[in-house]
C-alpha cells in the first residue's frame, strides 16, 4: 500500500506537467520523452523521503498518532525538499541562456524535469503527508519475509556506519578522498572521447552518385540503374527512390549528379548488428568503390533534420585572397589526401570540381554596336535556339497547350552550331552570331562555391570507427594547419559547427550550474562552508558518469552532458538529506562526529531507497535497442553510472565532509576573533 502512495506521484506530476508544457513551448518529442524517463525515478524522491521520515517517527516515538508523527516529520523533511527542489531548478538556469540547438536541447530536457519535479515537491508537501496521516497505521514487528528484508536492510546500515566511522572521526580522510576522485576525474575527462550528437540507426540512409563533369543525363541514369540493381533484393531494403540531375549534397541541379533515399525495414526485420544502417553502410561503401563510371557516397542522415545534409562532418576550406577555383581545389586537394591517410578520420571526400567544359561566349560590344544589333536581342536569341522559352499556351481539345520555341535538336549539339544563331539587327537584316562574338571552350566549375562571402570547398567525412566526432574534429583541424597554405583558412558548418560552439560553452555551463546550486545551499543553510561539503560530494557522482562512459566506450557527448546536469542535483539530494540531520543533531547540543553519525544511520534508508528507485527507473535506458537508442544510452548510462557511484561510494564520504566544514565554520571565526580581541583590550597597545 505504501508503495502504491508513492507511485501515485509519477501520474500527478507527469499529467500536471502536461498541462503546463505547452505554455513554455515545449512539445512531445524524443528529448522531452527521455526528460520523462529520467523523471520517473526523480519525482517519487521526495514521496519516498516523506513516507519514511514518518514511519522512521512512528517506529521511535509509538506513542504519537499517526496525524502527530505526520506534523513532526514534516517538520524535518520540508526543509530538505525544497531544498532538493531548489537545486534542481538552479542547476538548469544557466541553461536557459544557450545559444544555439544545444542551447534547445538543454531547455527542452530541463523545462520537462523542472515542471515535473516542482509539481512532485508539492505533492510532496501536501497530498503526502494527508495520506500519511489518514491512511497510515502503526505496524506491529515486520514477520516472514519482510522480517529478513528488514534485518538484511539493518545489517547493511550498520555495515555502512562501521566503514564510515573513521572517515566522520578522521574527516581530513574523507576530504582526501574527495580530492582524489577530483584527479580521477579529471583525468577521465582527457581520455573519454569527446562528441555532439551521437549517430542512429534512422532506418534509412542516403546516397550521391556524381559523374564526370558534363556527363549526360543519359549516362547519369545508366549509373543510376547500375546502383538501384545493388540494392535489389538486400535483406534489410523497404524501398528506395532516385531523382536523377540534382545534388543533395551541394543543393545544385546538374545534369551528371543524382541522389537516393533508401528506407529499411523496421527494426524488429532487422535483428542483429549486421542488418543495422551502419553495417549496411560499411559494406554498401566498399561495394561502390567498384562502379567504374561515377562516385557513389552512401551515408547517414544527420541526427537532427535540418542540422547539415548529412551525418559525420562538413569542413570548409577557404581563400581569403579570392584565388582562383583550380588553385583552390588543388589545395583542398591536399588537405583531402592528408586527411585519408589520418586514423582518426574515414571516407573523406569533395563533390567539388572545376573541370567542367564550359563555352566562353565574349561578345565584341563595339561591332555590335556598329552593326546595329543589340546586346539583349543576342542573349534572348541565344536562349530561344540552345534552349528555350515558353511563349504562350492555348486551349484546344479540352485541353491546355503550351507553346515553346527551341532549336531542333540536330541543330544544337555542336560549337559550330552556336555561330550559326543569327541575331536581327536595327535595319532589319539577320547578323550571323560570330560576327559579334568568338567561342572558346574551357573548363571552369559548374558554380562559384561561397562560405562567409569567401570563396570555399565543402570537404565531408566522418570519425573511423573507434573514434568520437570530437576526435575527428581535433584531427581535422591539425591536418588543415599543417597542410593549408598562406592566404587559406578553414571554419565548420552543419553539427559540426555547433559542436565545436557547444563544446566552448559546456565547462561555463556546468560551473554556473554549481555555483547557482551553491547559492541555494547558502540561503537555505544560512552558511558559506555547509553548501560546499554539499557539493564536494558530487565529484564522486562525476567521476561514475565518466567512467561509466569510458567503460562503455561512448562518447561524451551533448546528451550525457545534460544527464550530467541532472546529476548534479540528484547526486547533492543525498549530502541534502544527510547534512539537514546532522543540524538538527548539531542544534540540539551533539558535537559534529555524533550529529554526523546519527544523521547518516538515521537518513541512510532514505538516501538507498531514492537512490536506487531512481537507478533502477534508468535501466530501460542503459540497455535500450532500437530507435534512438544511442541517445538513450547516452542519458541513461552517464546518470545511471553517476547515481551509481553517489549512492555507493559518496555516501561515505558526506558524514566525513560535513564534519570537517562545520569544524572549520566553528574555527575560521575563533581564529579571526582572537587577533582582534586582543588588539582591542585596553593596556595593550604599545606605550
Amino acid at each position: 500500500r505504501l508503495a502504491v502512495w508513492v507511485m501515485m506521484g509519477i501520474p500527478i506530476s507527469f499529467l500536471g506537467s502536461f498541462l503546463f508544457l505547452p505554455a513554455t513551448g515545449v512539445t512531445v518529442n524524443m528529448i522531452s520523452l527521455f526528460a520523462y524517463i529520467v523523471a520517473i525515478g526523480i519525482v517519487v524522491d521526495d514521496a519516498i523521503v516523506v513516507v519514511e521520515a514518518v514511519e522512521h517517527t512512528l517506529e521511535k516515538e509509538p506513542h504519537l498518532t499517526p496525524a502527530e508523527a505526520t506534523e513532526k516529520a514534516m517538520a524535518e523533511v520540508t526543509g530538505p525538499i525544497i531544498a532538493i527542489t531548489l537545486v534542481l531548478l538552479s542547476v538548469f538556469i544557466p541553461t536557459a541562456f544557450m545559444p544555439g540547438i544545444a542551447g534547445k536541447l538543454y531547455q527542452q530536457f530541463a523545462l520537462t524535469i523542472s515542471v515535473a519535479m516542482v509539481i512532485s515537491a508539492i505533492n510532496a508537501l501536501s497530498l503526502s503527508p494527508a495520506l500519511c496521516a489518514l491512511l497510515l497505521t502503526r505496524r506491529g514487528a515486520p514477520r516472514g519475509l519482510m522480517a529478513r528484508i528488514q534485518r538484511g536492510i539493518d545489517a547493511t546500515r550498520n555495515g555502512y556506519l562501521r566503514l564510515a566511522a573513521p572517515l566522520i572521526r578522521r574527516s581530513v580522510l574523507a576530504v582526501g578522498l574527495v580530492a582524489l576522485f577530483a584527479l580521477a576525474t579529471g583525468g577521465l575527462l582527457r581520455v573519454v572521447p569527446t562528441g555532439f550528437l551521437p549517430e542512429e540507426d534512422q532506418s534509412s540512409f542516403m546516397a550521391e552518385i556524381q559523374l564526370p563533369d558534363a556527363a549526360s543525363t543519359s549516362r547519369t541514369l545508366e549509373a543510376v540503374m547500375q546502383v538501384e540493381a545493388m540494392l535489389a533484393g538486400q535483406p534489410w531494403l523497404q524501398n528506395f527512390f532516385t531523382v536523377s540531375g540534382t545534388s543533395l549534397l551541394d543543393g545544385l541541379n546538374l545534369p551528371n549528379r543524382a541522389m537516393m533515399i533508401v528506407s529499411l525495414k523496421p527494426y524488429a526485420d532487422r535483428p542483429g548488428h549486421d542488418l543495422s544502417a551502419f553495417a549496411v553502410l560499411e559494406r554498401l561503401n566498399k561495394a561502390f568503390d567498384r562502379v567504374a563510371v561515377a562516385n557513389v557516397y552512401a551515408f547517414n542522415p544527420p541526427p537532427i533534420a535540418g542540422l547539415g545534409n548529412s551525418s559525420g562532418f562538413e569542413f570548409e576550406i577557404q581563400s581569403l585572397t579570392g584565388a582562383p577555383p583550380e588553385e583552390i581545389l588543388a589545395v583542398a586537394r591536399g588537405v583531402l589526401n592528408a586527411a585519408q591517410s589520418a586514423p582518426e578520420l574515414a571516407g573523406v571526400f569533395t563533390t567539388y570540381s572545376a573541370s567542367t567544359p564550359q563555352i566562353r561566349l565574349e561578345l565584341d560590344r563595339d561591332r555590335a554596336e556598329t552593326l546595329g544589333v543589340d546586346i539583349p536581342d543576342i542573349f534572348s536569341a541565344l536562349q530561344i535556339a540552345m534552349g528555350s522559352r515558353n511563349v504562350n499556351n492555348f486551349n484546344m481539345f479540352g485541353r491546355t497547350w503550351t507553346v515553346r520555341v527551341q532549336a531542333d535538336a540536330a541543330d544544337r549539339r555542336t560549337i559550330e552550331d552556336v555561330n550559326r544563331v543569327r541575331v536581327r539587327s536595327s535595319s532589319g537584316k539577320l547578323v550571323p552570331l560570330q560576327a559579334v562574338a568568338t567561342l572558346e571552350l574551357i573548363t571552369a566549375p559548374a558554380t562559384i562555391v561561397r562560405f562567409n562571402n569567401l570563396r570555399s570547398v565543402t570537404l565531408n567525412g566522418a570519425p573511423a570507427p573507434g573514434y568520437s566526432s570530437g576526435e575527428a574534429i581535433s584531427a581535422m583541424e591539425r591536418v588543415a594547419r599543417a597542410n593549408l597554405p598562406p592566404g587559406y583558412a578553414f571554419q565548420w558548418s552543419g553539427t559540426a559547427q555547433q559542436e565545436k560552439e557547444a563544446g566552448s560553452q559546456t565547462g561555463f555551463v556546468l560551473a554556473l550550474a554549481v555555483l547557482f546550486a551553491y547559492l541555494f545551499l547558502v540561503g537555505l543553510y544560512e552558511s558559506l562552508a555547509l553548501p560546499v561539503a554539499a557539493l564536494l560530494s558530487v565529484i564522486v557522482g562525476l567521476f561514475g558518469a565518466l567512467a561509466a562512459l569510458w567503460l562503455t566506450g561512448l562518447a561524451n557527448n551533448i546528451y550525457a552532458q545534460i544527464g550530467i546536469v541532472v546529476l548534479i542535483a540528484l547526486a547533492a539530494k543525498n549530502a541534502i538529506l544527510v547534512i539537514e540531520v546532522a543540524m538538527h543533531e548539531r542544534a540540539a547540543g551533539s558535537d559534529p562526529v555524533t550529529a554526523a553519525t546519527a544523521a547518516a544511520g538515521q537518513r541512510f534508508r532514505a538516501v538507498m531507497m531514492t537512490s536506487f528507485a531512481f537507478i533502477l527507473g534508468l535501466v530501460p535506458l542503459v540497455i535500450a535497442s532500437g530507435a534512438g537508442a544511442a541517445t538513450q544510452r547516452a542519458v541513461g548510462t552517464a546518470v545511471f553510472g553517476g547515481m551509481l557511484a553517489a549512492s555507493c561510494l559518496g555516501i561515505f564520504v558526506i558524514p566525513g565532509l560535513y564534519v570537517a566544514f562545520e569544524k572549520m565554520r566553528r574555527a575560521v571565526p575563533e581564529m579571526l576573533r582572537k587577533p582582534f580581541g586582543r588588539a582591542g583590550r585596553p593596556g595593550n597597545r604599545p606605550g
